[in-house]
């Protein structure tokens, strides 16, 4: 299923192998990356992205580390390992608890809503809906959602009102209570109806996801960030919908950090594809698992199809089928990428697989 990332940071080499082979012994555990601390340990817990960074409290440079990574990345969650005190410390959106070393893994597996999100019941997950895009993404939330999101459904009428008095009547009095909103509007004035249905609905965060430049023109956006904001309301809006992971959304120079609990739990399982593609000898795809989906499922399309191709069409063929999968995004030019979003889609999945792809490309012999 989902693989949990982990990036170890100690000061002897045999503390991290130890801590390493414990976490790499459990099936849902992947160590991605061992470092000592220096100037580019940063840079690349950023690149590698890892759900949990370990540090080991021993090294005198902690807090400078803890600092360094927390100001790069507000949603990070950091295990502080002491085996002289014979406890962890688990930082994550600023708050803090603990435990016994012997709860490593347990802390580990402690996804952002363990301890933080309300978990006495169902992180409540409402989707509204206008059209067929958004009902595709509905049907594969609510299908694939992890057990412990309560996923309801609102679809909006064909028709929608211009006027502000007669959209507010297209909503029900009574919404199904949530605690984040995902807002899959197809045009200008579903958008505006947005703030009306956090207040229904009670939900704590919203995900807005720009597909298409008319279904959320940048008077929206500003509308409804504003919006948001005065409701005390966390917003993420990516553009596309597959830029969004657990710290941030949108690319280059337009990508967006967020420390919202609510949006990065919704990110581990919908957003940005993440992948794992095996190979065998003769350098054909043998497996694909997915390991985050786009929320329109694009992920598992991938992990059907790419099984059986060499490893030099993968990228390629990750591409045409991204063509034919119909997202709305058109060849329009979006103005802050300077490309349409249609190729900014294509850019995220390319480099999805090419991740993937590079460890097992052989050597050219001249």
């Amino acid at each position: 299923m989902h693989a949990i990332r982990i990036y170890i940071i100690a000061s002897h080499p045999l503390f991290a192998q130890g801590v390493s082979s414990l976490l790499e012994a459990q099936p849902d555990i992947q160590v991605v990356g061992l470092s000592e601390y220096s100037p580019d340990v940063v840079r690349e817990v950023e690149t590698l992205q890892p759900d949990v960074v370990i540090i080991d409290s021993a090294q005198s440079a902690r807090g400078q580390i803890t600092g360094a990574l927390l100001g790069r990345i507000p949603a990070l969650k950091l295990v502080g390992l002491s085996l002289d005190e014979d406890s962890i410390s688990i930082t994550y959106l600023q708050q803090k608890t603990g435990a016994a070393v012997e709860d490593l893994v347990t802390a580990v597996r402690s996804l952002p809503s363990v301890g933080w999100l309300p978990l006495q019941r169902q992180m409540r997950v409402l989707v509204a809906t206008q059209g067929p895009f958004g009902q595709r993404v509905a049907d594969h939330i609510r299908q694939h959602a992890p057990a412990h999101w309560n996923v309801s459904v609102w679809r909006a009428p064909p028709l929608i009102p211009l006027d502000q008095e007669n959209l507010s009547l297209m909503l029900p009095k009574v919404l199904p209570a949530a605690d984040l909103l995902i807002g899959l509007v197809e045009c200008a004035q579903m958008a505006y109806l947005l703030p009306e249905m956090v207040a229904r609905s009670g939900a704590r965060a919203i995900v807005v996801p720009i597909e298409h430049q008319g279904w959320a023109p940048q008077h929206v956006v500003d509308h409804l960030r504003s919006a948001m904001e005065e409701m005390g309301v966390a917003i993420a809006l990516p553009k596309p919908f597959c830029s969004l992971t657990m710290r941030t959304y949108n690319e280059a120079s337009w990508r967006v950090e967020y420390g919202d609990a609510h949006i990065a739990e919704f990110a581990r399982y919908f957003g940005r594809p993440e992948l794992r593609i095996l190979f065998d000898d003769a350098q054909r795809v043998t497996r694909c698992e997915v390991r985050r989906d786009a929320a329109c499922g694009f992920a598992q399309l991938l992990a059907e199809r790419l099984p059986g191709c060499t490893i030099n069409q993968v990228e390629e063929l990750a591409s045409e089928l991204l063509q034919q999968h119909h997202c709305p995004n058109d060849g329009v030019i979006d103005p802050d990428y300077e490309a349409s979003l249609h190729e900014v889609a294509d850019s995220i999945v390319r480099e999805a697989v090419r991740r993937e792809v590079v460890p097992f490309l052989r050597p050219i012999v001249t």
